[in-house]
């Protein structure tokens, strides 16, 4: 039997607008390299990622500014 990839996913799970918290789904194989770019270096490895587990966190714009 053949085995299936598995894909990485994220997606907003909030509704769309202005607000003080967004939700954000992350799953899959490539969960540490997505918080590494979100998140830095530094924060991605303090965050410790559980399955069904929220973690607070604060985004990063492309320049490493807090968004």
């Amino acid at each position: 039997m053949r085995e299936q990839p598995v894909d990485s996913i994220v997606a907003a799970a909030t509704a769309p607008g202005r607000g003080g918290v967004a939700v954000v789904r992350i799953s899959g194989p490539a969960v540490p390299q997505v918080l590494r770019g979100v998140l830095g270096e530094h924060a991605a490895a303090r965050l410790h990622a559980h399955p069904r587990r929220a973690s607070g966190a604060q985004f990063l714009d492309a320049r490493g500014e807090p968004v």
